[in-house]
């Protein structure tokens, strides 16, 4: 398990180091008249912009800066005046010093300051991770829920303990029913659960109920990754995260092994819809298994 993990958090880097971020197009897909969402590379950017200015939900990488910059000027020619980070990882916030540096104003929940500006050693692999320098870090946070009044937008931020992480935010337009979920809730198969980082199945399954007690049949939801959504694919993959926990919570009640329940592939069932190159059905099984 611990090899596996290792893989999981070394492999992100060395894609980063190898990626060529020329070739990478950042897309403005609009859901609203100024609640829009950037694809890139890394996790879907929230835009809301109007008279007030603009505010962005995650930054994605630090190499694409200036292509998000060139993308969200389409849409406003006003100043970003916020950064939301929904969690720590670096697809996510890996543009905070750049944001951060023109002037934008970095929010986030308490846990995702705490984790970018703690030095420490990961036990998965041995070494040192070091604290992120001040201009990388938030400057607002929050610990249970934040309201901004923003471009006669009601919004609310939300914290999701213990779901993908520890410090996870859900931003829910309130008058534009409109939900950006962070990754909390994705569309490329399993989600990844950060065990390392305080993530839990039981997070996950609670992260899914808050969203489906938040958003109605006309809400439209901004997945960390993939496209649109609606309730209905949330509803999917909280019965198969209900399920799947079950499956691993038996076995490891009855005193089966880790190792064993893997071989005897539990997930057969759901491993054409939900296994994916990121997170694969054995995968899965491990962080569940190692998150009860």
């Amino acid at each position: 398990m611990k090899y596996l993990l290792a893989l999981l958090i070394t492999l992100p880097s060395l894609t980063f180091a190898q990626r060529n971020w020329d070739a990478i197009e950042v897309k403005v897909n609009k859901v609203s008249d100024n609640i829009s969402y950037l694809v890139g590379s890394g996790g879907n950017i929230g835009v809301i912009h109007g008279n007030d200015g603009v505010l962005i939900i995650d930054d994605q990488f630090a190499p694409l800066s200036e292509k998000i910059k060139q993308a969200v000027k389409t849409l406003s020619s006003e100043d970003i005046k916020y950064v939301l980070n929904t969690h720590y990882h670096g697809d996510h916030s890996g543009g905070n010093e750049n944001f951060k540096n023109d002037g934008a104003i970095i929010v986030a929940q308490d846990m995702v300051r705490q984790r970018l500006s703690t030095t420490f050693t990961n036990e998965v692999f041995g070494r040192e991770m070091p604290a992120k320098p001040d201009s990388y870090l938030p400057t607002i946070t929050f610990s249970k829920d934040m309201t901004f009044h923003f471009n006669d937008e009601e919004m609310k931020f939300v914290h999701s303990p213990s779901a993908h992480t520890d410090g996870d935010a859900i931003i829910h337009f309130k008058t534009s029913n409109i939900i950006h979920a962070g990754d909390c809730f994705v569309r490329y198969g399993y989600p990844y659960i950060d065990i390392s980082a305080g993530g839990s199945i039981d997070g996950m399954i609670d992260a899914q109920r808050m969203l489906l007690k938040i958003a109605d049949a006309e809400t439209k939801i901004i997945p960390g990754h993939g496209e649109l959504a609606s309730i209905k694919e949330v509803q999917e993959l909280l019965e198969m995260l209900l399920e799947t926990k079950k499956i691993v919570s038996d076995a490891k009640d009855s005193g089966e092994s880790l190792g064993a329940l893997v071989d005897r592939k539990p997930f057969a069932k759901f491993h054409e819809d939900w296994s994916g190159s990121f997170i694969d059905s054995d995968l899965f099984v491990k962080l569940i298994y190692e998150s009860l």
